[in-house]
């Protein structure tokens, strides 16, 4: 069974890295919100739920560092209520990735970064010339 408490980052700071296999170090709080901590040192806040078809999801919600403890929580809760409505963030984020063409990625980049969710500014001359290149990812 995996270690269960409530995440706090005086917790977190004093977790130990495992040796060979990463560690889910899951929240006493809100069921499904935990930590992976990798061998490397590594550790990202995570959310795992199960879909409406039973199956199980774990997605990452960011990096340890990156996020605070709480944002990380708060982030947690929004896409357990998208599933409790019936939704799956895991598989909304994989079609996304799934047939984004340069110009797609452009168009949501700029659109991302006019509502202020990504740090920086892409000039709109960067899709000349890529408008129907598929990225592959």
């Amino acid at each position: 069974m995996m270690p269960t408490g409530k995440l706090t980052k005086r917790a977190i700071d004093a977790l130990a890295v495992p040796d060979s296999k990463q560690l889910i170090y899951w929240d006493s709080e809100v069921k499904g919100f935990g930590l992976r901590v990798l061998p490397s040192g590594l550790k990202t806040f995570v959310v795992q739920y199960r879909n409406a078809e039973g199956i199980k999801r774990r997605m990452n919600l960011g990096r340890f560092g990156v996020l605070t403890v709480d944002t990380a929580r708060d982030l947690a809760k929004l896409k357990l209520a998208e599933v409790i409505v019936g939704e799956d963030p895991a598989d909304k984020v994989r079609q996304v990735r799934k047939g984004m063409t340069v110009a797609e990625m452009c168009d949501w980049y700029l659109e991302e970064a006019r509502a202020g969710n990504i740090l920086g500014v892409w000039s709109q001359h960067v899709m000349v010339g890529f408008d129907d290149k598929d990225i592959g990812l």
